[in-house]
């Protein structure tokens, strides 16, 4: 038998899945309760909106240097990033 050289396709578990809006992972933190996975940059926002939530809050790992990325936080008015362009 021949050892094959190529290692086995392996998924680091903290990475995501999926790359197409530039959010890494993100958590919604509410007392008493178990993080819930925020999914998608798109489902954060009314998460973010919530002000209900007073006690919680969400957490958004992203991507600065994805375009996806920047064009959802300049549509959510928290970056001045190259306005010129």
């Amino acid at each position: 038998m021949v050892d094959d050289p190529t290692p086995p396709a392996t998924q680091t578990p903290w990475l995501p899945a999926r790359d197409d809006d530039g959010l890494i992972c993100g958590y919604r933190f509410l007392p008493g309760t178990v993080a819930a996975q925020v999914p998608t940059l798109t489902d954060a926002e009314p998460l973010l909106r919530d002000t209900a939530a007073e006690s919680g809050f969400v957490w958004l790992h992203i991507n600065l240097s994805h375009a996806a990325t920047l064009r959802w936080l300049r549509a959510q008015g928290w970056t001045r990033v190259n306005e010129d362009e």
